[in-house]
């Protein structure tokens, strides 16, 4: 019978032992997970504020444009400038989507509109496609990390 508190011992200490091996793999997963989405998050507030800051440009030329406002060089720089910062940062939907706009944008912006109908009209379909895929890339319950 001397073997029956030592056998009691080894026990316990297993079931001791296992209960702290699992509870620091789920407090691992746990921290892990809170870090991927504390990491997307902050991927996601990035992108926004670069779509932000594009959309912003976008709206100042397209103003230009319709008022038939001189067209300054700097501004259409700045619109390239943010369409590469946002390429970055977005996926290859959002940097195809942007690509498409900033390209149909610069070309309205020199040479105006083919058939003289006002920008927000001529652009629309390249910057409803910005805008789907802006949407897409900022939701909160969307991760494109991998992107």
């Amino acid at each position: 019978m001397d073997w029956l508190p030592i056998a009691g011992t080894l026990i316990g200490t297993s079931i001791g032992s296992a209960g702290t091996i699992i509870t620091q793999h789920v407090t691992n997963r746990t921290a892990e997970r809170s870090a991927r989405r504390a990491r997307a998050e902050r991927v996601r507030a990035e992108r926004k504020a670069a779509i932000e800051e594009f959309i912003a440009v976008y709206q100042e030329i397209e103003r230009v444009i319709s008022d038939g406002d001189q067209r300054p060089s700097e501004l259409i720089h700045r619109m390239w400038s943010l369409r590469n910062n946002l390429t970055l940062v977005a996926s290859r939907e959002l940097r195809d989507a942007v690509d498409d706009l900033a390209n149909a944008l610069g070309d309205t912006y020199w040479h105006g509109t083919p058939d003289g109908s006002k920008p927000w009209k001529h652009l629309g379909g390249v910057r409803h496609r910005f805008l789907e895929a802006a949407h897409a890339e900022v939701r909160p319950d969307v991760d494109h990390l991998g992107n």
